[in-house]
């Protein structure tokens, strides 16, 4: 039996209907592993990528000098693949 998790299937599933997805963050991480995570979840290869993405939870965390520098080249690096 083949596990496939929810955000794979929903992909897949809006792909063959024509639908667009849109999706947001559940967690405040501005690590490089973390913002990594959401950008392959965007850009899956078995499916269409998301259409939009709302960063939530932005408080005074993402301030601070390393959090803001990866947050940015996140944001960059999210631009560049569209």
């Amino acid at each position: 039996m083949i596990q496939v998790g929810l955000r794979s299937l929903l992909q897949t599933v809006a792909k063959k209907r024509a639908v667009s997805l849109t999706g947001r963050n559940c967690t405040e991480r501005f690590d490089k592993a973390g913002l990594q995570q959401i950008q392959d979840n965007c850009h899956n290869q078995g499916a269409d990528s998301l259409r939009s993405f709302t960063y939530f939870r932005m408080g005074g965390n993402i301030f601070q000098a390393d959090n803001w520098n990866n947050f940015m080249r996140f944001l960059r690096s999210m631009n560049a693949e569209q």
